[in-house]
């Protein structure tokens, strides 16, 4: 797993294979960017 998603430091988290976050975040803005992991996908035609 770790070398699927490139891991190098830790912590790394990886969500919804959408979002990567590497090193601590503070919490507000951890929910900030796990949330973008649950928006819907901008889909360009």
């Amino acid at each position: 797993m770790a070398q699927r998603y490139q891991v190098q430091g830790v912590p790394k988290i990886v969500v919804n294979d959408r979002i990567e976050m590497v090193g601590a975040y503070p919490e507000p803005r951890f929910m900030q960017e796990g949330l973008k992991a649950v928006e819907p996908k901008n889909e360009q035609l």
